[in-house]
């Protein structure tokens, strides 16, 4: 065998051994994501069996941002509200909760249940995480260990919110919502900021706590998984 060959094998070799130790190292990892424990979310009964109610529904600005629709979200549904960026999804969202001052038409009625949120804008989430937890009477454990499976080290617990990334600062939001007992989760584009693992993460505890939801997300992997209808608005 020539030298010029022995040395094309032998970078052959080191190829080989570079992408089993690649495949055995993800294996691992795999393997260790697999022990990771579940989230906790924590929905409660309620007796009211219709929650959201929408008839003819229109918002917007000087003209309606979405044709008219409606909808009743009953007791166990989760909806996905769904349309194209500017479409009016976080604005009916808005008007929902009473927050919209723009122009409505239609009948949008919510029943009087417990809420649990999760807004694009979080600004007002401040503070350490333990204060955090007692300014909106959560569990401390339940909110603290939701936030180390979504992968938030131990070393920024103590780092006061407004302080942490906006990833991080996202993960707080899904787990102040995650850790809030409520009849009725109201979703505004939650997987923000979190990877593919993490998806699925929120994927698996819903599918396994069966929460009703209203939810606004792009994600068609997501919706499809997790929705039991879906709403488009069109323009």
């Amino acid at each position: 065998m020539s030298a010029r060959a022995a040395r094309t094998m032998k970078k052959s070799k080191n190829l080989e051994h570079r992408m089993t130790k690649e495949i055995d190292e993800k294996e691992s990892l795999l393997k260790n994501l697999e022990k990771v424990d579940p989230l906790t979310m924590l929905p409660v009964s309620t007796h009211h069996h219709q929650l959201v109610v929408a008839e003819k529904v229109q918002v917007g600005f000087d003209l309606p941002l979405f044709q008219p629709i409606s909808f009743t979200l009953t007791r166990g549904d989760r909806i996905a509200i769904v349309g194209d960026n500017g479409s009016g999804k976080s604005t009916l969202i808005r008007a929902l909760l009473k927050q919209f001052t723009g122009m409505q038409s239609g009948h949008l009625t919510l029943a009087p249940v417990s809420l649990s949120l999760v807004r694009q804008q979080y600004t007002d989430n401040r503070g350490t995480l333990v204060d955090f937890a007692k300014q909106h009477q959560l569990s401390r454990e339940t909110l603290l260990n939701n936030l180390r499976k979504l992968g938030m080290p131990r070393a920024d617990f103590n780092t006061p919110i407004e302080h942490l990334s906006m990833g991080q600062q996202k993960k707080v939001e899904l787990a102040r919502s995650l850790a809030t007992p409520a009849a009725l989760y109201i979703w505004d584009e939650p997987l923000n900021y979190l990877d593919t693992y993490n998806q699925d993460q929120l994927v698996a505890a819903i599918k396994h706590y069966q929460p009703t939801m209203l939810f606004v997300e792009h994600d068609e992997h997501f919706i499809e998984q997790v929705a039991t209808k879906i709403i488009r608005l069109q323009p």
